[in-house]
């Protein structure tokens, strides 16, 4: 990396898209902030994948507020099959999977109230649906109007698929500190 400019090349948004997903791959969360912050001060636009692997950091670091960000931010990049860095056969499971995450972290954090409007309008999996309800029925903060409802909305994911767009914008500052008092869980979480 340190070589670039020597042989007149610049890191550009594909290339901080892998640092992001390596580091977040190996829990290097202090390496993540810098590219993140690096990110910023040039002004790179991220990408669809670089918008999961700092959702993924933040789920790691159980930081409800950058979960909810990240996800805001990469919604509408959600059945792009690029922004994903999982095999086709095991995508529908790990988008499944995350989603359940995240649910499940809004809900520990008393925050499923700002999770719903972003969930609105989304294909959501049962089980997933299972844990909203069950953090709808145990959140008093949730008012009945703003309940969610299962969608069946076909999935866009064969016309997006072949396509790849960057973000569109860039401008986000995804600080993904832990919270305090708050541990990371165990590799593999």
């Amino acid at each position: 990396m340190n070589m670039l400019p020597s042989v007149s090349l610049a890191k550009d948004a594909r290339t901080y898209e892998i640092l992001l997903t390596m580091h977040v791959a190996k829990w290097n969360h202090a390496k993540v902030q810098d590219i993140v912050a690096e990110m910023k001060a040039n002004a790179i636009v991220y990408t669809p994948c670089a918008r999961v692997a700092v959702l993924t950091m933040a789920l790691q670091l159980n930081n409800i507020e950058a979960v909810l960000k990240a996800f805001a931010a990469l919604k509408p990049s959600w059945e792009l099959r690029s922004a994903w860095a999982v095999s086709p056969f095991a995508l529908q499971r790990h988008k499944a999977n995350v989603l359940s995450q995240i649910v499940k972290l809004s809900c520990d954090s008393g925050k499923l109230d700002k999770l719903l409007p972003l969930l609105s309008d989304m294909e959501i999996p049962e089980e997933t649906m299972e844990l909203v309800h069950a953090g709808q029925k145990r959140s008093a903060t949730v008012p009945m109007g703003k309940k969610i409802e299962r969608h069946d909305l076909s999935s866009d994911a064969s016309t997006s698929e072949g396509t790849r767009s960057d973000s569109e914008s860039g401008d986000e500052d995804f600080a993904v500190r832990p919270s305090p008092g708050l541990h990371l869980p165990p590799p593999g979480f």
